[in-house]
């Protein structure tokens, strides 16, 4: 890289701030977007179930007191309809319009009910117990007063909060035996509630200066107001899990159990923080993982018909989240809460007036690796799972020479050896992607693409390229490959159309099939509902 364009691409922790708020808003904006739109559909799914346990509930009470007859006013409405149309009045075109809203507002806002009432128990639930359940999943535990590097640490915790003009938060230390366990993490609820957990092993890899930059780094979270922004990302997906999860209920007992225990825990006092927070690390971590079918189902014919309804409804809810929400939500979420952490890292460099010390420390999580313990909480470590893993470059390049130097078996064709080397080769790309702990299998866990909100972090290459431009020392990167020609770029970008149209077509087909799936789902809902509403009515009414 040129100095003049070095210099061109310089900037302060000031300015480096001031452009991650401003994107910080703007994808804010299209965040609630997003939501929106993905909870309409969903909420499609959803309402028909609402709405029929409503007017059970009216048909219900109306026996002890008068209630209001939805479905009767609807009917009056749609015969007087078509009374008009058979008489040949004109301007009926408003009543029908009036009466189509209606029906509208019948399939989305009973689900929107419900789902913000569900969204308001989980937030209760993380407002009560997320800290807990991060502290206990990590196995933390307060710093011990006779050790050196914890004393310190919780002196380094006191002066970045003197420096940022909070109060001093709380501090955690977890053993972790492996190197890729080394993370730390920021939570709570807001500045005047922050707890900071930081493992042991990283006092002793990192000096006073990096860790000082840890600390300020995950301070920052708390002082810029992101931890109620990492509430609502974490309680928006948790609560379309739980969702989901109710709809599947019906033939999964392991969901119903669930389920129960996480509306006992919503609704209930705070009395046991502890058994809360084993609830959080454990069965609310894992909610996404529920909904399967019981393995034994158990009941007859008249059973599986009764559950087949939900079962539809579910599928469509489970597709309809993970296409639209995957192409839409998380892709903005994710670009919210990467441009939030890249502020706190300008605004740990505030704090530190040191970029190099925060840059050696993530330097140290590449090369060291880190992972995070399974939970809808991943997002609010230091760096995400799969970042870096313990001697994966040196374990690579050592099998990749060996198989250069490897020559040709005296019974094998050049065909062979070339087929054998190329899966060779592969399998080397995939195992040596992260360490394989004895009796497991291998995974392949790309930095930044995680399955849960530990994809949301932004990559460490961009983060240490951003410090290198508020003047940290970052070692060179590999020489950048040549300008192509002009022909070459042209016939990218034509490649880059065409697939671009053929992308854009594949959408329109699965939103296409989306539609009929969600239309099916709510004909079913409706031939198992229908009848329980009209009987409830008739023997009720």
């Amino acid at each position: 890289m040129a100095v003049g364009e070095r210099r061109r691409r310089r900037e302060t922790f000031y300015e480096a701030q001031r452009r991650h708020r401003r994107s910080g808003w703007r994808f804010s904006v299209l965040s609630v977007v997003a939501v929106f739109v993905l909870g309409l559909p969903l909420s499609v799914i959803v309402s028909p179930f609402v709405a029929a346990a409503g007017l059970v509930a009216l048909d219900v009470v109306d026996a002890v007191t008068p209630m209001p007859d939805p479905l009767a006013d609807i009917g009056d409405a749609l015969d007087e309809l078509s009374d008009a149309d058979d008489a040949g009045n004109t301007g009926t075109t408003g009543d029908a319009a009036a009466v189509a809203l209606a029906i509208a507002a019948a399939l989305v806002i009973p689900g929107i009910v419900v789902m913000g009432a569900a969204w308001l128990c989980v937030r209760r639930l993380f407002l009560r117990s997320g800290a807990g359940a991060v502290a206990l999943a990590a196995g933390a535990r307060p710093p011990r007063p006779g050790d050196i590097e914890e004393r310190q640490l919780v002196n380094l915790v006191e002066e970045m909060a003197v420096a940022a003009g909070v109060p001093p938060p709380r501090v955690l230390v977890y053993d972790a035996d492996l190197a890729n366990l080394a993370n730390a993490a920021v939570v709570g609820r807001s500045i005047h509630d922050v707890t900071l957990i930081v493992p042991r092993r990283l006092l002793d890899d990192l000096g006073r200066r990096q860790t000082g930059a840890v600390v300020a780094d995950l301070l920052a979270v708390a002082v810029n107001g992101d931890l109620r922004i990492a509430l609502v990302i974490a309680s928006v997906f948790q609560t379309f899990d739980l969702v989901g999860a109710t709809l599947s209920a019906p033939f999964s007992r392991r969901t119903r159990k669930v389920l129960w225990r996480v509306v006992g825990l919503a609704v209930g006092r705070r009395r046991h923080d502890r058994a809360e927070a084993q609830f959080m690390a454990s069965e609310l971590a894992t909610v996404a993982e529920l909904g399967g079918p019981d393995p034994e189902p158990t009941g007859g014919c008249v059973t599986t018909l009764a559950q087949f309804p939900f079962f539809v409804a579910s599928l469509a809810f489970t597709l309809t989240r993970l296409i639209a929400g995957g192409l839409l939500t998380n892709q903005a979420m994710a670009a919210l809460w990467r441009r939030r952490r890249l502020l706190a890292d300008a605004t740990a460099v505030q704090l530190t007036r040191d970029p190099d010390a925060l840059a050696q420390a993530l330097q140290h999580f590449r090369v060291h690796g880190a992972s995070v313990p399974v939970g809808p909480w991943t997002h609010l470590f230091l760096v995400g799972p799969g970042v870096g893993q313990p001697g994966s470059q040196e374990r690579y390049e050592a099998r990749m020479q060996a198989l250069r130097e490897e020559t040709r078996r005296p019974d094998e064709s050049r065909w062979d050896f070339f087929v054998r080397r190329s899966r060779a080769a592969a399998q080397v790309g995939f195992e040596g992607t992260t360490p394989v702990p004895d009796g497991t299998s291998p995974t392949r866990p790309a930095e930044g693409s995680g399955t849960d909100l530990g994809g949301f972090l932004p990559l460490l290459a961009t983060r240490l390229e951003r410090l290198g431009a508020m003047g940290a020392t970052i070692e060179p990167a590999r020489a950048r490959p040549r300008p192509r020609s002009r022909l070459g770029v042209a016939a990218s970008w034509i490649v880059g159309v065409v697939l671009m149209a053929i992308i854009a077509v594949l959408f329109l087909m699965i939103l296409a099939c989306l539609a009929a799936l969600i239309y099916i789902a709510l004909l079913f809902e409706l031939l198992l509902l229908a009848p329980i509403v009209l009987g409830v009515r008739a023997l009720v009414r």
